[in-house]
């Protein structure tokens, strides 16, 4: 174990050449930093785009259809104050993705390709948010880089690829590395950020609120690095002067997150009232929540129960603190503290936590990069470092290949959901191109399994959320003839095909059932 932390250590001076002159005499033009770098990044870009592209091909899900009408018809002006006042209770609790969905909806209707390459432009930006911010953490391009490689795929984030309903994940992982890179930036110059550049900060936090809630974590980083890399030691006048000169942006973030809390997570309507958010607080959930994440980063699901998961934590809690690594404290906390906000409701898939699971990624990315540089020094060969440093991204890169498998079991998994929907959206553009406005229709046999989603997709195909849309299962009572007679179209769906009934002959029939009664 000694060994292994000392490995951890950052180098504190030059490395010794080698003593083996015909070592020495070897050239180092063929492999640079710049030239490994850049063959770095088209290789990770191209690892992410083969996962990423099966995305371009997604179709509408249930996901999108509850979404994208409720973004289609929610009043633009409301929605558009929903993201500027952040705060304030809203039916949309993540205004910002529903705008996306109601413009890309406008633009291209049930088409979603363009809607798709954007979110993979997005999803790649968010790649190289990761790395940037791996590397001012680290102060390491090579941990960047391999930071950037294993976060560039995961099966168990497919749905990233496959759902577009994780528009919500997806921005605010933007807009919070967006913010965590531009305080780094300014920070590590040695000066506070001035009113502007605070507002700028503030505004991008305002929106990954207004993505998605698991962005209040992101005082607690801010607090973490301030605390790890710029706390001016013991003395009081210093800590005076620190605190209002340097921590203004950290005390808005603050007072942002306390007012967004009980305004739009815990508010009568917020989405703590939801169903499947309601938080239940304990150590044991706590344990659960995060074993249950941890076994979806390592395809070890149910193996981190909590005596697992206590004893993970504290090992690299320690490997941290004994090697007095603050990249490495703050991505334990980044992780472990930035994971709260979802360790206290029902668990989600790998991508709810992706944000604190970047602690995750850097903290492996940094280990592996120490450890390659010690086995260095041990050898006393500089001049190697840029071949050391291929073999280290090659041999990471296999392991990504060999782990990560089965991307097109995940993409056939979602083809019912996408041809169902799809065949409902053809066969009622087949039996009625056209729906007056305000026509009431009845589902005899609910085509899309007994959802909602049956309402959702025929009022956006029509643009008509006036239209009355009613599912036979959901009445308690057999309608009677009168009132089947008065809808204005009745469907039903026999073996995988909507066929359009008459209401008049069908009120009849109904009505002769009704005299027969069951024999």
């Amino acid at each position: 174990m000694g060994a292994v932390v000392a490995a951890l250590r950052p180098a504190t001076g030059q490395l010794s050449l080698c003593d083996m002159g015909f070592l020495n005499a070897l050239p180092n033009r063929y492999v640079t930093p710049r030239r490994a770098a850049l063959a770095a990044g088209c290789l990770i870009a191209s690892w992410f785009l083969y996962f990423a592209g099966w995305g371009l091909r997604a179709e509408f899900t249930h996901d999108d259809l509850m979404n994208c009408h409720r973004a289609v018809f929610y009043p633009l002006p409301r929605l558009l104050g929903d993201i500027v006042v952040w705060f304030r209770p809203s039916y949309l609790y993540r205004p910002l993705p529903e705008l996306a969905y109601r413009l890309f909806f406008n633009l291209s209707q049930f088409n979603l390709l363009p809607f798709r390459a954007f979110l993979t432009g997005v999803m790649g930006m968010n790649l190289f948010l990761l790395y940037s911010f791996a590397r001012r953490l680290t102060n390491s391009r090579e941990t960047g880089i391999l930071a950037a490689l294993l976060g560039a795929a995961h099966i168990n984030i497919s749905t990233y690829y496959f759902n577009t309903g994780q528009i919500y994940d997806i921005f605010c992982y933007f807009f919070y590395f967006s913010a965590l890179v531009y305080y780094l930036r300014i920070r590590q110059q040695g000066s506070p950020l001035n009113w502007r550049q605070t507002l700028i900060f503030c505004g991008l936090y305002a929106l990954a609120l207004d993505s998605k809630e698991l962005a209040v974590s992101l005082p607690l980083a801010v607090a973490a690095w301030e605390l790890l890399h710029a706390a001016p030691g013991w003395r009081l006048r210093a800590w005076t002067g620190y605190l209002r000169r340097d921590l203004l942006p950290l005390a808005a973030a603050a007072l942002m997150t306390a007012a967004y809390v009980p305004g739009r997570v815990m508010a009568q309507d917020g989405i703590a009232a939801a169903p499947g958010y309601k938080v239940q607080v304990s150590l044991a959930a706590y344990l659960e929540k995060t074993g249950f994440y941890l076994g979806e980063l390592f395809y070890a699901p149910e193996w981190f129960d909590a005596r697992r998961t206590v004893a993970f934590a504290l090992l690299l809690l320690a490997a941290a603190l004994w090697t007095r690594s603050r990249a490495l404290t703050f991505c334990w906390i980044l992780f472990f503290g930035g994971i709260l906000p979802m360790a206290f409701i029902y668990p989600r898939g790998l991508t709810a936590v992706w944000i604190p699971t970047a602690g995750l990624l850097i903290y492996g990315a940094y280990c592996a990069a120490q450890l390659r540089e010690a086995a260095l020094r041990r050898l006393g060969g500089q001049r190697w470092r840029p071949v050391t440093q291929v073999a280290l991204f090659l041999l990471a890169g296999y392991g990504m290949i060999q782990a990560h498998t089965g991307i097109r079991i995940r993409w056939d998994s979602w083809q019912p959901e996408y041809s169902s929907i799809r065949n409902l959206r053809e066969s009622l553009i087949r039996c009625c191109p056209t729906m007056p406005r305000r026509a009431s229709m009845l589902f005899v046999t609910d085509p899309l399994n007994e959802t909602y989603s049956t309402v959702f997709l025929v009022q956006l195909l029509y643009r008509d959320p006036d239209s009355r849309v009613d599912q036979l299962f959901r009445f308690e009572r057999p309608l009677t003839p009168a009132e089947i007679a008065s809808y204005d179209y009745i469907f039903d769906f026999v073996d995988g095909k909507l066929i359009r009934l008459d209401p008049i002959e069908y009120a009849r029939r109904a009505a002769r059932a009704a005299q027969t009664g069951p024999r």
